[in-house]
């Protein structure tokens, strides 16, 4: 994504490989299963078109697992991963360095539908930001666990997610191992993990983009 409204198209040739353990889903035990594309990150790949205009109704439909990242200024987007009929759990959407807003007065907004997971790989940069609102269809919001030592190799530094996401699984950014001190994570971001909710997406969503109500609802109050 570019901030002259254009965006460059790449194929991903070859995923980023680490010796040692692949990839597992967090929440099993870490035995070092053969995980297919586990560490969800690009080591080479081909540049097929270059300054691509966003398209007029802003929506970006991807047949294949898509990594995403750059900068928009007063741009309205939603990028979609999915394939018909529908394979495993679908089609994942990848973020491995930041996806940002110029704007954050509602002028900007971009929309990540993925039919199955949205991950962070493991060769991401330390610290990430996304600024998207962010719905995985049948998968998690979340990144894969990776065998390593405490607050080593495997652990990053700073996540912000800024907008919404909805996880049709449980999520997580980061894993405290046995033996890890306190605040010490075995895997994932460890300094912070903050989320932040966009407040303009209420009435000024992504184009395209699911909703449940155009009001506010009264799930229940208390008296203080």
């Amino acid at each position: 994504m570019k901030t002259n409204d254009t965006f460059d198209i790449y194929t991903v040739n070859t995923a980023a490989t680490q010796a040692g353990c692949s990839g597992f889903e967090w929440w099993t035990t870490p035995s070092c299963p053969v995980v297919a594309n586990s560490f969800w990150s690009i080591g080479t790949q081909t540049l097929l078109a270059g300054n691509v205009p966003f398209p007029t109704n802003g929506i970006i439909y991807c047949d294949d697992h898509v990594w995403v990242n750059g900068q928009i200024n007063t741009a309205r987007l939603t990028i979609v991963a999915a394939t018909l009929p529908i394979v495993g759990s679908g089609k994942n959407i990848l973020v491995n360095s930041n996806l940002l807003y110029t704007n954050y007065d509602g002028q900007d907004v971009i929309g990540l539908i993925a039919q199955g997971s949205f991950l962070i790989g493991l060769k991401s940069t330390n610290d990430v930001r996304v600024d998207a609102a962010i719905i995985a269809q049948n998968g998690r919001v979340s990144r894969m666990g990776y065998k390593g030592t405490c607050g080593g190799d495997n652990t990053q530094g700073n996540l912000y997610l800024y907008g919404m996401f909805a996880s049709n699984q449980r999520y997580a950014y980061g894993n405290l191992g046995a033996g890890c001190a306190p605040g010490v994570t075995l895997n994932g971001f460890q300094t912070s993990r903050t989320y932040e909710y966009d407040s303009h997406l209420l009435y000024e969503p992504p184009p395209s983009f699911p909703q449940t109500t155009s009001q506010y609802q009264v799930i229940s109050w208390d008296e203080i």
